[in-house]
């Protein structure tokens, strides 16, 4: 996996995940929060969606395997739910 590939990944994540809608969800819900409560949450949030992230994409290719999903398959579904 090159360095093209990581870059592909990490477009492909941020486009497909809306990181201005999250974030104003989150300040939204989180308004009456103490600030260093707010950045705790935040921090925790981020590192759970990224293990899990990381955990996809170097496991995705076993699950499709193990789900029997072709890459095809898998590429309809993610076109139909964008």
């Amino acid at each position: 996996m090159g360095i093209y590939s990581l870059i592909e990944i990490f477009t492909m994540i941020f486009v497909t995940m809306g990181p201005i809608k999250v974030l104003v969800t989150f300040a939204e819900k989180s308004s009456g929060l103490e600030s260093a409560l707010r950045r705790r949450i935040a921090i925790k949030a981020v590192g759970v969606a990224t293990v899990i992230g990381l955990i996809f994409v170097f496991a995705g290719g076993i699950l499709m395997k193990v789900f029997k999903f072709s890459p095809t398959a898998m590429s309809l579904a993610g076109g139909l739910i964008l």
